[in-house]
């Protein structure tokens, strides 16, 4: 399981090697940049914008969320499947 660790102004300052597996060398971004992560909505395939991602979601609403099935672009360039 990939886990990122973020600070209360939604900072990502850890992951661990299961998410460098997911996503390759990942940059270690804040709320503005999480569009760094390249990833699409599975159904529709709409492109997922800051506020799209599960962590600018809970900030909002201080509620857990892990329902959105996404594909992603690795930063190796391979395409993957991920539940956000």
């Amino acid at each position: 399981i990939g886990i990122w660790l973020l600070d209360a102004d939604g900072h990502i300052f850890y992951s661990n090697q299961a998410a460098a597996a997911i996503w390759g060398e990942a940059p270690l971004v804040g709320p503005d940049e999480y569009v760094t992560y390249k990833a699409w909505k599975y159904q529709t395939d709409e492109p997922l914008k800051n506020e799209d991602w599960a962590a600018s979601r809970v900030r909002v609403s201080g509620k857990p969320f892990l329902d959105d099935l996404l594909r992603i672009e690795r930063f190796n360039g391979e395409m993957g499947v991920v539940l956000n």
